[in-house]
This record gives C-alpha cells, sequence and structure tokens, in this order.
C-alpha cells in the first residue's frame, strides 16, 4: 500500500515527533529534546515516561500525523510486544504480552482520555471488537504492557492502549486541514481529509472541533457477484470538546465522539485447503451475496478537575455505545442442507438454487464513573485513592436466513436464530502509594477491591434448531488486586 500526502495546512504545528519507549526516547527531527521529557499518564498522574515504574511505550500524535498512521494496522508494529489479529474488515483482536484468554473475551483495555471504551465481560465478543479509534488530532497513544489491575480494573489483564486526545486551548487560535490520498496495486485509488479548529470563547474557555473522513481501498473482485474491489469503504467521524477553566484550581472539560467504518465486503481471497493456491484467480473470492461490515462508536465524557493544592480531585463521567453488524455468506458451509430445504418445505422455499447467509449486530452500552484524589508530585510520597462504578448492558443477535440467488432475496422462516442478552455492574476501590527512597530507586504498593454481578440470557431457535428455548445464568465475584 502505497500513500502520498496531497495538500497540509496548518496554524499551529508541534516541532518535535518521537517515539518513546520505556525511558528512551528517539527524536526524529533536529530540534532535540532531551531524553526522557516526554510526560505521560500511565500512573494516573502526569510524569515523565523515565519516571514510570512500568512498561510503557508514548506514539506521538504528531509523529501518527507525520506518517499517517490512522488505525492499529498502521502503527501496532511500532510498539514492542503488541500485536494484531485481524476479525474482519471492521474488528480487530489485541494482543499485549501474549496475553490471550482464547476465547471472545478482551484482555486488552481500550481508553480514550478518562473513558473506558468497549466491553468488560466475555457475553460480548470483546476481544473481537477492539475500538479502533482514527488518530487525527490525538496528542499521543500510550500502551501500558502487563497486567494493570489495580489501577484500571477489568479485562487489563493484558495491558492497556491508552488515547490521549487534544485539550481545547483556551489561550489561541488553531486551526489544521489535512488532505491525502493512497492507492493499492491491483486496487483502488483513494482520498481523505481531515480537519480541526480551535476556538477561544473568553480567557478561560475554549472549543475544538476535529473531523475526518477516509475512502478505504478495494483490492479483492469477485467474478460471481460481477463486482470489483469489493471490499472498499470508508471511515468518517469527528470530536467535539469544550474546556472552561472556571478558577485558577477547577476546570471542567465536556466531550463527546463519534466514529463510523464501514465495508462493503470482506477481503477474504478464496484458496485450495490443500495446496493454498488461489481458487479462483489472485485477489479473487466467489460469494453468492456481499458481505458487508459496521462499526459504530459514540463516546460522551464530562471531566472535572479541582486541585485543593495538598491533592487534585478528578471526576470523570462517561456513556459510552459500540455497535457493529456484519453479513457472511455460509452457503457452502450449510451446502448440504440447503438443497433439501426445497424437498421437505415445498410451501416454504422455491425450487430455485437457495444459499444461507449470516447477520450479526452486536451492542454494547457502557456507563462509568471514576472519582479519584491524587497527593502532588513530591520528592519522597506520592499517593492515590479512588472509587469505580460501572454499569453494562450487551447484546448479540445471530440470524441466519435462507435467501435465493442471483437475486438474493430472502425467503421463507430463520433457519437458525440465536441471541444473548447481558448485563455487567461493578464497583471498586483501589489506592496506590509511592515512596522515593533517592532520586533513583523507589517503591510503589497498591490495590484494588472490586466487586461485580452479571446475567446473561441465551436464547435459540430456528427450524433446524426446533422450538425456542431460554435460559438466564447469573454470577457474582468480589476480587482484591
Amino acid at each position: 500500500m502505497h500513500r502520498h500526502l496531497l495538500l497540509a495546512l496548518a496554524a499551529c504545528a508541534s516541532p518535535l515527533a518521537f517515539v518513546a519507549t520505556g525511558a528512551v526516547a528517539q527524536t526524529e527531527t533536529a530540534s532535540a529534546t532531551p531524553i526522557g521529557e516526554l510526560v505521560v499518564t500511565a500512573d494516573k498522574r502526569e510524569e515523565q515516561i523515565r519516571e514510570v515504574p512500568m512498561s510503557v511505550t508514548a506514539l506521538p500524535g504528531d509523529q501518527l500525523d507525520k506518517l499517517v498512521d490512522r488505525s492499529f494496522a498502521d502503527y501496532a508494529a511500532m510498539v514492542p510486544g503488541l500485536s494484531l489479529t485481524p476479525a474482519g474488515p471492521t474488528s480487530s483482536r489485541l494482543t499485549l504480552r501474549g496475553l490471550n484468554t482464547g476465547g471472545v473475551a478482551s484482555t486488552v483495555s481500550t481508553y480514550v482520555d478518562e473513558s473506558p471504551f468497549g466491553s468488560s465481560t466475555g457475553l460480548a465478543d470483546a476481544a473481537e471488537f477492539a475500538a479502533d479509534f482514527d488518530t487525527f488530532d490525538v496528542q499521543r497513544i500510550e500502551v501500558l504492557r502487563g497486567p494493570q489491575g489495580t489501577l484500571y480494573g477489568a479485562n487489563s489483564e493484558g495491558g492497556i492502549v491508552k488515547f490521549i486526545t487534544n485539550a481545547p486551548d483556551p489561550h489561541a487560535f488553531h486551526a489544521a486541514l489535512e488532505a491525502g490520498g493512497q492507492s493499492v496495486s491491483d486496487g483502488q485509488t483513494v482520498a481523505s481529509v481531515d480537519g480541526m479548529i480551535n476556538v477561544p470563547t473568553g480567557d478561560k474557555a475554549a472549543v475544538r472541533l476535529t473531523g475526518f473522513y477516509e475512502d478505504l481501498p478495494g483490492w479483492v473482485d469477485d467474478p460471481q457477484l460481477g463486482e470489483r474491489d469489493v471490499n472498499h469503504g470508508s471511515k468518517y467521524g469527528g470530536r467535539a470538546s469544550f474546556l472552561m477553566d472556571a478558577t485558577d484550581d477547577l476546570s471542567i472539560r465536556l466531550t463527546a465522539f463519534v466514529q463510523d467504518t464501514q465495508n462493503h465486503g470482506s477481503p477474504e481471497v478464496d484458496v485450495d485447503p490443500a495446496t493454498l493456491a488461489p481458487t479462483h484467480g489472485d485477489l479473487k473470492q466467489d460469494r453468492f451475496i456481499d458481505e458487508p461490515t459496521r462499526a459504530s462508536y459514540q463516546n460522551y465524557n464530562a471531566t472535572v478537575n479541582w486541585n485543593f493544592h495538598w491533592a487534585s480531585l478528578l471526576s470523570a463521567t462517561t456513556w459510552g455505545r459500540q455497535t457493529s453488524f456484519s453479513r457472511s455468506d455460509v452457503t457452502t458451509v450449510l451446502g448440504g442442507t440447503l438443497p433439501l430445504l426445497s424437498l421437505l418445505f415445498p410451501t416454504m422455499f422455491p425450487p430455485t438454487p437457495l444459499g444461507a447467509l449470516l447477520d450479526q449486530n452486536v451492542n454494547v452500552d457502557k456507563f462509568t464513573q471514576e472519582i479519584r484524589l491524587t497527593s502532588p508530585s513530591s520528592e519522597r510520597l506520592e499517593w492515590q485513592v479512588g472509587g469505580f462504578y460501572t454499569h453494562e448492558t450487551a447484546r448479540i443477535d445471530q440470524n441466519i436466513p435462507a435467501f435465493n440467488y442471483p437475486a438474493g432475496t430472502i425467503v421463507g422462516p430463520s433457519l437458525e436464530a440465536a441471541s444473548i442478552a447481558s448485563t455487567y455492574q461493578e464497583y471498586a476501590g483501589f489506592a496506590s502509594a509511592t515512596y522515593h527512597f533517592t532520586p533513583t530507586v523507589d517503591l510503589q504498593v497498591g490495590g484494588r477491591y472490586s466487586h461485580n454481578s452479571q446475567t446473561g440470557t441465551e436464547n435459540t431457535g430456528g427450524l433446524l434448531l426446533g422450538p425456542r428455548v431460554s435460559f438466564t445464568t447469573p454470577s457474582s465475584e468480589s476480587v482484591f488486586n
């Protein structure tokens, strides 16, 4: 894949771009920065990366802009220990240091500023739907490797991927416009555009608006459907943020973020299972129906910072929604059954060639509230104490209907239908303390107590499964780290 920048206009741009891993920073411009002076929030307090007692990689936003790295697939290789397994055009599995349950529960938690995003349970396919946020106008991405359960809680056994967005600036007007494009060999050439504007609204407040649109190129053809570049798509969204410094010690920030990614078809290529040679030719597939996918994100957050000087209080309130849809052609999987449908159920299924498709919808709504009190940075003792609450509802719906082709019209009742509706509720308290014996030696201790309760209701039925069956399984547990 080849990318080329067509146009970039910026009223404000940082002169530095560098990657920092642990305590090592590599500068990529003539303007040198002292090693380790990148500020991160891995310990839920701002500190230089060289002072963080854990394995952290920070990807500055200006470098991501320079490289036009907008998704996991672009920058995952820059993070040691992070592996990306695509599960479809709009879904991916993240793994840190090889820690993977092997199932559908996520082991890597995703944050946007102070907002945890995505499902915390194993009942909503969380491992397959890591939130792949666009990186335009992001200050940096922090990747914390290793268990982060004490400060970050559920589904962070492997680590954290944290997107830190640029806050509104009350002191100056900023604007940026970027247009670009990319081309794929034997595929499409497409365009993208990103824009940002920061407007002060007085001496102590500002609004920052960000928008982006990107055409996603296709490169796989389907002779059966008579379509070229069937896996083409688009990604678009935006972010609106308002910041008010009510006093010198009190600030309030409101942020809304939405993103939508759509693909017309899958990037799969059919191959012979024995030889792995392309069955229908290079970069080709054979389907009886289109296989569209879609992933949508919504995230709304209110963060209040109040500095008491002896400590600072933070309150972060978030509501988020993640939805996805996918359609798959499963005709060959059920091929032995479909020819019999017209014979067994002549009134339901016409005597025409029949195929089958799988529709899947996943919906996750999540509310979180975190409050924490953090001591100022000091030469000796630093401490932090906080509480966390979350309530999540999720649902997965799967449906397998038959369709006639080439028309692609759905016929007859559902062959199989299944759903899982789940709820998850958790409250937790956590604390940590760090004592600096010398400028280079310190001891950090921390703990977290949490209690969660879950319910899962599964429904199955359909022509091939028989009458509808439903059952509910509740569970609860208390955990101390």
